[in-house]
């Protein structure tokens, strides 16, 4: 979800994997040609953040990712990845590279999420979502499935969070 710590626990990751990241709002961002922190002036579901975007966004994520991953990095996917579809092809792609797929379920309780996203529009970042976008996307995302529990770390990022150690967890899955 929005706020729930993607950015901040990836920013983290990376030099502890170590892997590279590519994150979601930039690509997006990227793909509309717009600046870091210029307003879309999109709503939920349009514009820049209409269905078909969603496919390209998701679509570019995955086939940069798989170029990464053919090459023996590591790769972290900065992205919501709300729909279990979304999901599946990430996953597919790990296969077709031969390599594990892990998630991080980033979760921290609502006052914490909506703090967050607060703080975060006054800061200028990427993201552009708001509480109404974080209230729809607690309403209409896709629980994980039965199948991806056994690949997925879920870690509570009201709480504090060493990094190496999460690392290792995430290697455990891996092996």
């Amino acid at each position: 979800l929005s706020g729930s710590g993607k950015t901040w626990l990836s920013t983290r990751l990376v030099p502890a994997l170590p892997a590279l990241r590519l994150r979601s709002d930039r690509e997006r961002r990227r793909m509309f040609g717009l600046d870091e922190t210029e307003d879309s002036e999109s709503g939920i579901g349009t514009g820049i953040y209409d269905p078909e975007a969603d496919r390209e966004v998701y679509g570019r994520l995955l086939a940069s990712a798989e170029h990464l991953l053919c090459a023996g990095m590591n790769v972290i996917l900065d992205a919501a990845f709300l729909d279990v579809e979304y999901r599946r092809l990430a996953r597919q792609l790990a296969e077709r590279c031969r390599v594990r797929c892990v998630m991080i379920n980033a979760v921290a309780d609502e006052q914490t999420l909506v703090r967050r996203i607060e703080r975060r529009k006054a800061s200028g970042d990427a993201s552009e979502a708001d509480v109404e976008v974080l209230r729809h996307q607690v309403a209409t995302r896709d629980p994980l499935e039965t199948d991806e529990l056994a690949m997925t770390v879920t870690v509570d990022t009201a709480d504090d969070i060493e990094a190496a150690a999460l690392a290792a967890r995430i290697r455990g899955l891996r092996d």
